[in-house]
Order: structure tokens, then C-alpha cells, then sequence
């Protein structure tokens, strides 16, 4: 039986599909690893393979779990642009994503703390080592 999940499964790995042959094409140099196509393709592998999940992983009917509405991510979301120039990206990353992953009521209180400094730490790891992309510096870091 096609699901929803299903049918948004295939479309989505017809699109990262028709990336993937477009990124293919880009040009490429020998003397460096990245060029114009490395991040394209790397996010076309990334939608097949999650689309693929949701062709394959059966449907779950849980119930909806968060308390949050539409209107407290988007409060969340202006406070986030607020705390990130006085605390700095880390800190302000952390406390958002901790406070997101509470009201969703997917996780309890120590795997929401532990979750939003290791997503916090790899997106300042990714960013600014990987990429020497500035992150902003508060007060706190």
C-alpha cells in the first residue's frame, strides 16, 4: 500500500536523483578534493538514502508528543536570533535545541542536555574548523 511517506519517498529520490546526474557534470579539478559539485552530491546522496528510509521503514502510528505549537518554535526561533549576539552561537544553540527537544517530549531532560551540546559542538566543529566559517562569539563563547 502506498503511504504518504512512501509516495514523498519516491519523489524525493527522483529529485536527489536528477541533482546527483546534474552535480555529476559539474567540472571537476584533479588537484583538489572538493570542487562546485562535492556539496551538491553530497546532499543528493544524503535525500536518496533518507528518502530510501522512508520507502522502506515501515509506517509508525505514535501520536503526536509536543506541547510546543507552530507559534512557540517560531518565539523560539526570534529569541534564538536575539541570545546568539550576546551569548554566542554555542551557548544560544544549546539552549534552544535543549528547550525544542524538551517540549517535544521525545526525550527526557539528560538526553536533551547531552543531544543539544553534541549538535551545538558539531555544527562549531564542522563550521569553524572544517570550513574557517565564523560563528558568532558572545559573552559566554
Amino acid at each position: 500500500m502506498l503511504t504518504a511517506d512512501r509516495i514523498i519517498g519516491i519523489i524525493l529520490v527522483a529529485f536527489g536523483t536528477i541533482v546527483l546526474v546534474i552535480s555529476l557534470g559539474f567540472p571537476s579539478n584533479p588537484a583538489q578534493l572538493t570542487g562546485p559539485g562535492f556539496f551538491p552530491i553530497i546532499m543528493a546522496c544524503l535525500l536518496i538514502g533518507l528518502a530510501l528510509f522512508l520507502i522502506i521503514a515501515p509506517s509508525r502510528n505514535e501520536p503526536e508528543g509536543g506541547k510546543g505549537s507552530p507559534w512557540s518554535i517560531i518565539g523560539l526561533s526570534l529569541l534564538y536570533v536575539i541570545l546568539v549576539d550576546f551569548l554566542g552561537f554555542f551557548v544560544s544553540t544549546a539552549i534552544i535545541v535543549f528547550t525544542i527537544l524538551i517540549m517535544s517530549k521525545k526525550s527526557g531532560i539528560k538526553a536533551a542536555a547531552v543531544g543539544s551540546l553534541a549538535i551545538a559542538a558539531v555544527i562549531i566543529f564542522m563550521f569553524e574548523w572544517l570550513l574557517n566559517v565564523p560563528l558568532p562569539h558572545g559573552w559566554l563563547y
